[in-house]
């Protein structure tokens, strides 16, 4: 909310207004933000895991919530025969570790979550549900009993 001093100016996406100040609603500081990865192995790759990836940004970009995510490309998780995959983490501020393996397997962390099969329709349903609703899309997510790790592991 503007304070008196401040005059009217046209707002950019965000808050911004041209003085260059932000000015925040107290409600956005709850709003988690995610980061989406969408696997760039060469199974994921054969099952389509490059229009996943493009579908993720574009969804992102007409929704809105490119502010809520972030989309990467993450490594060969060892899931393959789970593929296209697409692994959801809540972004906690957590200063990300260089040498962390996260970019290449599942971590266990809370606020994780591993979608397999995905299509492009599929991650815009996790786009919308998930990070737009902040409501795991449990009909998409892996069945855990199918993700132990594929003998094809870190080939990408």
């Amino acid at each position: 909310m503007a304070t008196a001093g401040d005059t009217e100016r046209e707002s950019e996406p965000g808050g911004a207004v041209s003085s260059g100040r932000t000015l925040r609603n107290p409600s956005d500081m709850t709003t988690k933000k995610y980061r989406l990865s969408v696997c760039k192995g060469p199974d994921c790759k054969g099952n389509g895991s490059d229009a996943v990836y493009k579908a993720a940004g574009e969804a992102l970009v007409e929704a809105g919530l490119g502010a809520r995510c972030s989309v990467g490309r993450g490594g060969c998780y060892g899931l393959c025969h789970l593929g296209a995959n697409v692994i959801v983490r809540e972004d906690t501020g957590r200063p990300k570790d260089p040498f962390s393996r996260e970019d290449f397997q599942l971590m266990g962390w809370e606020g994780e979550t591993h979608y397999g099969a995905m299509t492009p329709q599929r991650v815009r349903q996790v786009i919308a549900e998930h990070i737009g609703g902040d409501r795991v899309v449990t009909a998409l997510v892996a069945d855990s009993a199918d993700t132990e790790t594929d003998t094809r592991a870190n080939r990408g």
